[in-house]
């Protein structure tokens, strides 16, 4: 019986070795075919850079509705996924991933394609296209888009009065690290240098698309400030610049499925920070932190904000 089981063993190994050894080479072949064999067209792609805590996914959840709805691929209506997150229990939130496929370029930059076995499919096809009908969304030049050639694609922009756009960044990142432990305003004080390190994501975002301003062919700025008090105007704006197809009823009933009273309807728990003090006195706490070294580069948001 051993020697038996021995033999079914090594027989099991080597079959599951060459399956292994036939799935490496397919994904070689697939990288190689995305990195060197690829072409795009910029002038059709879409993409939108957004400074963190500056609206992007509000910015998704509704023009992903509106291309379902103004492409006849869904009812526009946002789906729901279920998440257990470390620090807070949030049954359900808003997600577009199950119903917004993503480009195969930032499949391999954002998903590494071993690690999803369930992605595995991608790999049988024979030819790999960029799709143009996505909207692809970055953090860029936060995160890396090395695959794309900087100097010809085009792209919203997507931006936050910096100061506002800090405060919001640093709760969440403390939130993060503390777990599920209480915000209070005697660890912000204590770990000052920590939060002024963390701005520097703002000054370097900041810093790269102020260089890009005048190229109004190429980008488009959009203020988060205005995507929240002028939606419907903003919305209308973006699809110009995508060339995407402008449908007013559509737009309003895209926004009207993503604010926050229909999404209650259907079950969405709004994101909390938790805090032992009042919200607006921690953001006060670290606003007095950060305003010097945000004033000390006010040059850099001059085209966009007065500090």
């Amino acid at each position: 019986m051993k020697k038996n089981l021995y033999k079914k063993n090594i027989v099991t190994k080597f079959y599951f070795f060459i399956y292994y050894v036939i799935k490496f080479i397919k994904i070689l072949k697939y990288n190689y075919n995305i990195i060197f064999n690829i072409r795009i067209n910029y002038s059709k792609s879409k993409f939108v850079c957004s400074l963190p805590r500056s609206g992007s996914h509000y910015l998704n959840f509704i023009l992903n509705s509106y291309l379902q709805l103004i492409n006849k691929t869904g009812d526009g209506i946002p789906k729901i996924i279920k998440s257990n997150i470390n620090y807070e229990i949030i049954n359900t939130i808003p997600d577009s991933r199950g119903s917004s496929p993503i480009n195969p370029i930032f499949e391999i930059n954002k998903y590494p394609t071993f690690l999803f076995p369930k992605r595995l499919g991608v790999l049988n096809k024979k030819k790999v296209n960029f799709d143009y009908t996505i909207i692809n969304y970055s953090h860029y030049p936060l995160n890396n888009l090395n695959l794309l050639d900087k100097k010809k694609f085009r792209s919203i922009i997507l931006i936050r009065n910096p100061l506002d756009a800090a405060i919001s960044y640093i709760l969440l990142l403390i939130n993060h690290r503390l777990g599920n432990k209480k915000i209070t305003t005697k660890f912000i004080n204590n770990n000052k240098e920590f939060i002024l390190e963390s701005i520097d994501q703002v000054i370097i975002f900041f810093t790269y698309w102020n260089s890009k301003y005048n190229d109004k062919k190429r980008f488009s700025f959009v203020k988060y400030e205005e995507l929240i008090s002028n939606t419907s105007s903003e919305i209308k704006k973006i699809l110009k610049f995508f060339k995407i197809p402008i449908n007013m009823r559509y737009i309003k009933l895209s926004i009207k499925l993503n604010s926050l009273k229909y999404l209650k309807k259907k079950g969405f728990k709004n994101y909390i920070i938790i805090t032992q003090e009042k919200d607006r006195q921690l953001k006060k706490v670290i606003k007095k932190i950060i305003i010097n070294k945000i004033r000390n580069n006010s040059q850099i948001f001059k085209n966009f904000y007065k500090i």
